[in-house]
């Protein structure tokens, strides 16, 4: 293993995970219980545009929608800062409330058609909230219409698109942000239905364009209560789940976005931040079971119609697309500076392309079988070389799918500086 890479541990990340709510963490937000936190959190970077892509662009227009009246607004708890200021129009106060799942409930006062929502966020422009958006016609039966976070771009109203739906009840339920675990909302705005059957959003989920059912991803930002950790998104969740940074369609709606900054939050055993999809089970449910095969037992196969748009500025390096087994990464797809390679844990295989594009739509393939790994690229008829050492033939082995960027601020890039994929095609089969 080389110090341009330094690989994940399997499986390290979820373990830790239930370490969410530690002593230290309890006895810190003690003393911070009673008035907001004044800190930036230093992971939140605007989002530049992407780089243009090859294919042509089709905008994707939705027809405005009515902003619905509400009768009432409560909410589990406040600190002085009351629900009703989120519907008074102005953007300096705000309805706040410490601690994972306090919530704020609107009231329509019937069953009306709501399609979207529009959220300011308290300091939205420095930190990142976590919440699900619920709703009903009863408040002791709602169900979860998003599950997501803020972009932490911007304090001005941010919309959150989801089926049309009949409901009295509105609820946002906050599990605190990526600073601390209050949760404060200036302004909210709820739509009614635009007349597509989407809401008042522009863009589906991801899950609209993959199908995600047997991948979690995680995220260069910090867990909730967890900053040492980045933030995982499982199933069912993450199916209704995108951010407007890290992962989410295009403006296109035909390619998935996955970006990872240079000071990010990076996963145990690694240095380096990822937006990226890891294999699990299909149909699971939670953070378990995850994937788990041998490349000498059954045929295992991951197709990925793919463009790299984006490097750091020093280290231009970014994997996009691997095959881990119990320990370490077997082989997996990297740029450096232009050259498109296979990289085998840290040592250099076969070159796919010497002088890469970025924005260059390309196909790749893995196929495990037999202890080898046969790659393909550009024909997917055609094996272009094949892993037949030793090391190939392993158990434990899974799927990972996204942006792994190869660098961060010790490497002498701006925390800001990012790689970004973008994902058009992924498709994993066994046999």
């Amino acid at each position: 293993m080389t110090n341009q890479q330094i690989s994940e541990r399997s499986g390290g990340h979820c373990f830790l995970r239930a370490l969410h709510y530690t002593m230290t963490f309890l006895i810190l937000a003690f003393f911070a219980a009673c008035t907001e936190e004044n800190s930036v959190d230093p992971m939140v970077q605007n989002a530049p545009e992407d780089v243009p892509e090859i294919t042509s662009k089709t905008n994707i227009n939705a027809r405005s929608a009515a902003v619905l009246a509400v009768s009432s607004v409560s909410a589990s708890s406040h600190d002085g800062n009351v629900p009703q200021n989120t519907l008074d129009g102005n953007f300096s106060t705000r309805w706040s409330a410490n601690g994972a799942g306090q919530y704020i409930t609107f009231d329509l006062g019937s069953s009306k058609t709501v399609g979207s929502m529009k959220v300011a966020w308290h300091k939205g422009d420095q930190r990142v909230a976590d919440f699900k958006i619920r709703v009903g016609n009863s408040t002791s039966s709602m169900s979860t219409v998003f599950d997501g976070l803020s972009s932490g771009n911007t304090t001005s109203l941010e919309s959150y698109d989801f089926n049309d739906v009949s409901v009295r009840y509105v609820r946002i339920t906050g599990f605190g942000n990526t600073s601390n675990t209050w949760n404060s909302i200036a302004e909210v705005e709820i739509l009614g239905s635009d007349g597509t059957g989407g809401g008042g959003g522009t863009t589906g989920y991801p899950s609209s364009l993959l199908n995600l059912s047997a991948w979690s991803l995680t995220l260069p930002i910090p867990e909730n209560n967890d900053p040492n950790n980045p933030k995982d998104i499982y199933q069912p969740a993450l199916n209704t789940f995108q951010h407007s940074t890290y992962f989410r369609l295009n403006s296109a709606g035909n390619a998935v976005v996955f970006r990872a900054h240079a000071g990010g939050t990076t996963t145990p055993g690694s240095s380096y931040p990822r937006s990226e999809l890891r294999e699990m089970q299909p149909g699971y449910s939670g953070n378990n079971p995850k994937a788990s095969w041998s490349t000498n037992s059954g045929r295992h196969t991951m197709y990925i119609r793919q463009a790299i748009t984006h490097v750091p500025p020093v280290k231009k390096h970014v994997v996009a697309g691997q095959i881990h087994d119990g320990g370490d990464d077997v082989i997996v797809f990297r740029l450096e500076n232009k050259k498109l390679f296979i990289d085998l844990n840290g040592n250099d295989g076969p070159v796919l392309d010497s002088n890469y594009n970025l924005g260059e739509i390309f196909e790749v393939k893995f196929v495990a079988h037999d202890g080898v790994i046969d790659v393909y690229y550009g024909n997917m008829n055609s094996v272009f070389w094949t892993y037949d050492e030793p090391e190939a033939n392993t158990s434990g082995c899974y799927f990972k799918a996204g942006c792994y960027t190869q660098s961060n601020t010790d490497r002498g890039d701006a925390a800001s500086a990012y790689g970004q994929v973008l994902i058009y095609d992924l498709s994993i089969s066994h046999n």
